[in-house]
Formats: structure tokens, sequence, C-alpha cells
């Protein structure tokens, strides 16, 4: 094994995808593929091969590229979610969800993949699925904003509107800016006929978007 060489082809290929050269990119990662190299690096640079054909709107290549991941490490539980994220992309719901309880066989205690599982289960309309993911998503990670604001609005979904005001109320006091999460709060209280909260909530969640539009507006 050249650890020279194949240290080289790594610096040059995150380099070049730093400043944009992603066909030199490629080309390096490909040549790394040449190497001696084991199964853990082999799943990495097809995975990198992957994001990069991605970018470039190559979106057939990059599957490939995630399929060889496995093949080269079938226990990559990245090479599984990078594959159910690009099908959920694709609104392909049933095939990421294959892929995403793949990557948890390998790796149950990361609460993104159980967020972007819940994910699929509330597009496909399996509502009691969704809860429970996002359920364990929070509870690996209980700082988790996505989920608390996803499981609300899915509890919404299934006229819960209890426990959709307390996730939803959960997703503000851990970003008092989250004006999605007042906005949809407020719908709820409109529902279920508290005018008073509903009006305070759309009027705060109002000021933030402006806020955050002018903002936006200035880095620009």
């Amino acid at each position: 094994m050249n650890e020279n060489k194949i240290s080289d082809l790594i610096i040059k290929s995150y380099n070049a995808e730093k400043y944009n050269n992603l066909s030199v990119a490629i080309k390096n990662w490909n040549a790394l593929l040449k190497e001696d190299i084991d199964k853990n690096l082999q799943a990495t640079t097809h995975l990198n091969l992957a994001k990069l054909h991605n970018k470039q709107g190559n979106n057939d290549l990059s599957v490939e590229e995630i399929e060889r991941a496995i093949t080269a490490n079938p226990d990559s539980y990245e090479a599984y979610f990078v594959l159910g994220f690009m099908q959920f992309e694709k609104q392909n719901f049933p095939q990421a969800i294959v892929n995403f309880e793949k990557s948890l066989k390998f790796n149950e205690n990361d609460a993104g993949i159980y967020n972007n599982l819940a994910n699929c289960f509330d597009r496909v309309e399996k509502f009691e699925s969704a809860i429970f993911n996002y359920s364990k998503a929070v509870k690996l990670n209980p700082k988790y904003i996505a989920s608390f604001y996803n499981r609300g609005n899915v509890y919404c979904k299934v006229k819960d509107y209890k426990n959709a005001i307390k996730d939803l109320t959960s997703a503000i006091n851990l970003d008092e800016n989250f004006y999605q999460a007042y906005y949809n709060r407020g719908q709820i209280y409109k529902l279920i006929n508290e005018n008073h909260l509903a009006k305070n909530d759309l009027k705060i969640a109002k000021q933030l978007a402006k806020a955050d539009i002018e903002s936006s507006a200035q880095v620009l």
C-alpha cells in the first residue's frame, strides 16, 4: 500500500471539491479506488463520488456510486442513509423507508435517521409510525427541534391538538425565532377557538418572518 500516494489523492480530492473543481475531484477519487485501500475507505470514496455526481445533476451515476459503497462495505449505515435521502428527494418514500431502516440496523442511536424515517412515514400517511420515530429521535436528542416541530404537525393531522401544541411549544422554547412553529401553533389555537392565543401567535409569526426576510435581503 502506497500510503503517501493515498494521502495525496485524498487531499487533492477534498481541495478540488473545496474550490468547486468537481471534475478534478471526481478524477482523483476514481484514482484512489485503483489503490489498495480498505473497505471503509472504499465506501467513503464511493459516497464522495455520489455526492459530487449529485452536485453535477447526474443522479443515476450518484445512485450507482452509493450502491458500490454498499457493496464495498455492507455495514455502512451512511451509505444506506444517503441512498434513503436521495430516494426521499425523488419522493420514492417506500424505498426510502427501506434504506433508512437498513441504516438504523447499523446505527440505532442516530436521531437524524429516525427523523428522516418519520418524515417518510408522514408522507405516506402512516402517522402512527411517524409519531413513533419522531419520538425515538427526541428521546435520543431532547434538543432536536425538527422532530418536535414535525411531530407536532403530525399530531395536528390526527387531531391530537393538545400534543400538537405541546410539541410546537417545545420547538419554540428551543428556538424563540422559529416563526413557522408560531404560525402552526396559532392555526391550531384557531381550530380550538382559543382566538386570543391564536392572534398572538400569528402576530409573532408575521413579525419574525418579516425580520427574517429583511435580514436575508441585507446579506444579499
